[in-house]
């Protein structure tokens, strides 16, 4: 169960993450990309890596 800090955290990320995909300027990608990196530390961080990975393991069984 994820906290409510570590719900805002993941929107964030998830947006973040698909601005980058849809981005084209190498400056707005390489900005949001040190943004997804800086999110998924602070996500890890709230929620503890052995959580935080399995959470996405979990993630990506139930979108495979």
């Amino acid at each position: 169960m994820l906290t409510e800090q570590a719900r805002q955290i993941l929107s964030k990320l998830i947006d973040a993450n698909w601005e980058l995909e849809q981005a084209t300027n190498s400056v707005i990608r390489e900005a949001l990309d040190d943004l997804c990196r800086k999110l998924r530390t602070e996500l890890i961080d709230e929620m503890g890596e052995e959580e935080y990975d399995r959470f996405m393991e979990q993630a990506r069984q139930m979108f495979s």
